[in-house]
């Protein structure tokens, strides 16, 4: 009660100043996408469909970050009925709460009018807007409800909403432990036991749920997130989430004056705070949770973000009103005329600033678009039971509605194990694509899809899409025996439609063969402009398999020599004969491709598909 009555209070009707540029910016943004917002959505629209709370129908895995969030959806869903305008008005309704709360904390700190100033700079920014359909907006308002909480020592509801935070985002507890550090600083007593019944109620809720319905505590994504650290795909360690320079294009349209600005005005109001409370908890929660992420190198998406650059506006209110304060203490009138006057127009320029850079961005984003046209692409020209492998799920997942197979492992299992050791191949043990989209040239962590154009029979799809590639699956193909090494420089290419993994002679691909029979099939040859090429046209490669046996003896399983140039005979994609061989212990099968006579090699574009061993 004494919340609601300091918030109608006629001083804080100043909160519909800064609601104005939010409720205007939401509004404006209600058709943005984020890609991985749409995770989410994809969930909660299976369950309405009676499919369950899944990602694939019929696949019960965890990938939802935020349990607390998901559960808001749902039940704002069943509300209006609309999954996307729900988690819209989600985003909106929490983003509001959390400024009104950051501004109830930091207004015993400082007059009001100065940190109105700060929820206009937030409310004005277009950083948030872009994190919409995540549970940022909520995790932020809990943050900002603990911080009041702990301040009034409501020891009760600072459980709850502790515990609250946790099932947002499990990063919320260094936000506990920084509160647990100024609570003893202060000496204040231990909580007594019976504070702690409701939020251990509450977790063994959620965590029993999660094991009876998902197999398991707790949330596939947090290992997958940690993983993807581990791999150094996103920056070596300690650089990844470090790597914040895309941040100063895409939310401060490059202005140096308005970065920097940001930079200074938070140093000069964390200084002029000195050690209020709210200060020691805010900076020991900010540096936990630097650490965190530093340390498990943890990808820089943009969304983990938020907690800085909340703290970050308020606490640049914090420090204008800190040099309005000198500014006046001058004792030469026009010094203290003109600082003031400076300072006042200084931070209206910064808002302007913010407003111009949102509408930007508005204005300049298209949204994924061309992942919803790869989405509706698929929709319309595959098979309901098709399963498609990529590395951007949220979007084409939501568009095509399909099975979805992450190669990250977000919402599949084993894939995100592998890519934290940096495999990015055995994903292909696990899960059979009958379709695989791939970046135009392939990103590292597709780098697996040329191992699955090697040993697989996949042809080009008709998808006339910038920067991708789409490939079909011809027939079921077993990953059982794959390369473990594709010697540089190689790439996948389109030969008469079929999909072939061109390895530039004199090159090499190396497998582990199993003790055994098996037999070797496949196909090879060259592309056709090293032929048609009438400058520098191929001399010819030779095509070999060659066994190498435990006791280091060589085997020749097969040996062809290609000159297309002279014998159309060997133009096209040619078979490897059927060949049987046994290894009596682990082998190693290598396949060369090796220069003509004249030992030119420049235009030895050879390519090898469909390596089996059955």
């Amino acid at each position: 009660m004494l919340l609601l009555n300091r918030i109608f209070n006629k001083q804080y009707l100043l909160y519909c100043i800064f609601l104005v540029p939010l409720f205007y910016f939401s509004y404006i943004n209600k058709t943005y996408q984020l890609d991985d917002a749409l995770i989410y959505q994809r969930y909660v629209q299976n369950l309405f469909m009676g499919n369950g709370l899944v990602y694939n129908v019929g696949e019960f895995f965890n990938g939802l970050t935020s349990s607390l969030y998901t559960y808001l959806t749902i039940i704002m869903v069943f509300i209006i009925g609309d999954i996307q305008q729900a988690s819209a008005l989600l985003s909106t309704l929490f983003m509001a709460l959390a400024l009104s709360i950051f501004t109830l904390n930091f207004s015993k700190y400082e007059h009001l009018y100065f940190i109105i100033l700060g929820a206009l700079f937030a409310a004005c920014f277009p950083y948030f807007y872009f994190n919409y359909g995540m549970e940022t907006p909520l995790f932020l308002f809990l943050i900002g409800l603990c911080l009041y909480l702990f301040e009034k020592e409501d020891i009760l509801f600072l459980g709850i909403a502790c515990t609250l935070l946790i099932m947002t985002r499990s990063e919320g507890v260094f936000l506990i432990l920084a509160m647990a550090v100024e609570h003893f600083r202060q000496k204040r007593p231990f909580p007594k036991l019976k504070y702690f019944i409701i939020p251990c109620l509450l977790l063994v809720a959620q965590y029993s749920f999660n094991k009876f319905y998902y197999g398991q505590f707790l949330p596939a994504t947090a290992s997958a997130k940690i993983q993807q650290g581990q791999s150094g795909y996103w920056g070596s360690w300690p650089t990844a989430f470090l790597d914040i320079k895309y941040q100063a294009d895409w939310f401060f349209m490059a202005s140096k004056p308005v970065l920097y600005s940001f930079l200074i005005l938070p140093l000069l109001g964390i200084v002029s705070l000195k050690t209020k409370s709210i200060n020691i908890v805010s900076i020991l929660f900010l540096i936990f949770y630097s650490l965190f992420f530093t340390f498990l190198n943890i990808p820089n998406y943009h969304w983990y973000y938020a907690p800085y650059y909340i703290f970050m506006f308020f606490y640049s209110s914090i420090g204008i009103a800190y040099l309005v304060k000198k500014f006046k203490k001058s004792n030469i009138t026009l010094f203290n005329i003109l600082g003031v006057t400076a300072t006042l127009l200084f931070s209206f320029w910064l808002l302007y600033s913010s407003i111009v850079a949102s509408n930007l961005r508005v204005q300049g984003e298209k949204g994924p678009e061309i992942y919803r046209r790869v989405g509706q692409w698929l929709e319309k020209n595959t098979d309901p039971k098709a399963k498609i492998a990529l590395v951007e799920i949220g979007t084409i997942g939501w568009y095509s509605k399909r099975y979805i197979i992450d190669i990250l492992g977000l919402v599949n299992p084993s894939n995100a194990a592998y890519i934290g050791k940096k495999d990015v191949t055995s994903w292909l043990k696990h899960h059979s694509p009958d379709y695989i989209l791939a970046h135009t040239p392939l990103i590292e962590t597709e780098k697996g899809i040329n191992t699955a154009i090697i040993s697989g029979d996949f042809f080009f799809e008709k998808l006339i899409i910038p920067n991708f590639k789409l490939f079909f699956k011809n027939q079921e193909v077993s990953y059982d025996i794959m390369p473990y090494s594709i010697s540089e420089p190689y790439d996948i290419n389109n030969e008469n439609n079929e999909a072939v993994l061109m390895v530039h002679a004199p090159g090499t691909v190396k497998f582990t063969i199993p003790a055994g029979e098996h037999v070797l099939t496949g196909k090879f040859g060259l592309l056709k402009h090293t032929y048609n090429n009438t400058s520098h046209p191929t001399d010819g490669v030779e095509f070999r398999a060659v066994l190498i046996t435990s006791n280091n003896q060589k085997v020749t399983l097969f040996n062809r020599f290609l000159n297309p140039k002279s014998n159309a005979a060997d133009r096209g994609i040619q078979k490897i004969p059927a060949t049987v061989f046994t290894v009596e212990s682990e082998a190693e099968l290598i396949l060369y491709t090796g220069a003509g006579k004249q030992g030119r090699t420049e235009n030895d574009h050879a390519f090898w598909k469909k390596i089996q061993f059955k």
